[in-house]
Formats: C-alpha cells, structure tokens, sequence
C-alpha cells in the first residue's frame, strides 16, 4: 500500500514538472511572437532600404559642425555645446 502511494505521489509530482514546463514553453512562445512583432513594426517604420533625405545644413550651422569637429574631445567643444542650448 505504501507503494502505491509512493507511485501516486511521484505521478502527481511529474505531472505538476510538466505542466509547469508547458506554461514556460507557452510564455516563451509569446515572448518570441512579442518580439517578431516589434521587430516587424521597426522594420516597416523605419526607411527600410528606401533612399533617405539628409537635412540641408545652413553656411553658418556648417561652420558650427566643422569647429565642433576640430575642436572635438576639448574644453572648447563644451563650450560650443553649451552656447548652442
């Protein structure tokens, strides 16, 4: 009798293992839907491979990016950074 019960118990335990590694499996499944979805929606929000238009710089902002550039890694830069807000 003794061992019946010992089978039973060891039954129940392994169904509860398995039903515990079906609901993980099924988190994961919509973990994974999640994402290919999110990676669908940035793929078609992005330019996806279509030819993109850079914005035209004014002279003076030119001038602005090509000292920021040669002053870059300085106490300068900072303060260009800064007067620009």
């Amino acid at each position: 009798m003794v061992e019946e019960t010992e089978n039973l118990s060891i039954v129940d335990e392994a169904k509860k293992i398995r039903d515990e590694i079906k609901a993980e499996n099924d988190r994961r499944e919509n973990i994974l839907k999640e994402e290919k979805k999110l990676r669908a929606e940035n793929m078609l929000g992005s330019s996806a491979g279509q030819p993109t238009t850079n914005p035209q710089l004014t002279e003076e902002e030119q001038k602005k990016q090509a000292a920021k550039e040669f002053w870059k890694g300085t106490a300068i830069e900072d303060a260009l950074n800064k007067q620009d807000g």
